[in-house]
């Protein structure tokens, strides 16, 4: 059965927050992210962020990665 975008973790709930922020899923978490310089790993550090997951992103282009 396919989940609504309400109850997905990227969609938006009905407050506007996705609904990972909203029952506290992200609270006290960290992640890895590598090749986080552009494409998935940039659009994952993003999402990650906005959740409120701590978040070390790395990548081999230093200078992809912009000012630390």
């Amino acid at each position: 059965m396919p989940r609504s975008p309400a109850t997905t973790a990227r969609g938006p709930t009905a407050k506007g927050r996705p609904s990972s922020e909203r029952d506290g899923r992200s609270a006290d978490k960290a992640a890895l992210i590598t090749g986080a310089a552009s494409g998935i790993g940039w659009s994952t550090t993003e999402m990650f962020v906005r959740e409120g997951v701590h978040v070390h992103a790395v990548d081999r282009d230093r200078e992809a990665m912009g000012p630390c």
